[in-house]
């Protein structure tokens, strides 16, 4: 009986370092394993016309209509960066539609520096929210993210 206990006891041990080992290297790799980001950005663009804003950065893709005032906040998802053949399809479809796109980088998405994290992320978007409003002048209520 008292050899039973010790091996319970032995075997409890091993799982609770096991256990203590897996959440570190859980932690230690989290921003890997969640923020896929790429490399570098890659060589697509959209058609003619667009502009690129160094400051954010970020792509302007506008409508082809002129005048048009609404735009749209295009927030890419993992695995891909604004160059991704994908979102720039996306780009040019919201462009034929009569909208606007501003399509911000994160940092550690396509060359841009730092590290993704989601608060990081998060102020990536709010920074061109931001953008939107304060440097063109675009009313919240023409903003669709």
């Amino acid at each position: 009986m008292k050899a039973f206990r010790r091996v319970l006891v032995a075997l409890g041990l091993v799982a609770a370092i096991a256990y203590v080992g897996a959440l570190v290297w859980l932690v230690t790799q989290e921003t890997r394993l969640v923020f896929r980001a790429g490399a570098k950005l890659g060589e697509a663009r959209p058609a003619p016309p667009w502009e690129q804003i160094a400051d954010l950065p970020a792509w302007i893709v506008p409508a082809r209509s002129t005048g048009a005032d609404l735009w749209i906040l295009y927030l890419h998802g993992n695995s891909s960066d604004i160059a991704s053949q994908p979102n720039i399809q996306h780009y040019e479809r919201l462009r034929e539609l009569g909208v606007n796109v501003l399509a911000p980088e994160y940092r550690g998405f396509g060359g841009v520096g730092g590290v993704p994290t989601e608060a990081g992320l998060g102020e990536d978007a709010r920074r061109a929210y931001a953008y939107l409003q304060e440097v063109r002048h675009v009313d919240a209520r023409r903003i669709v993210i």
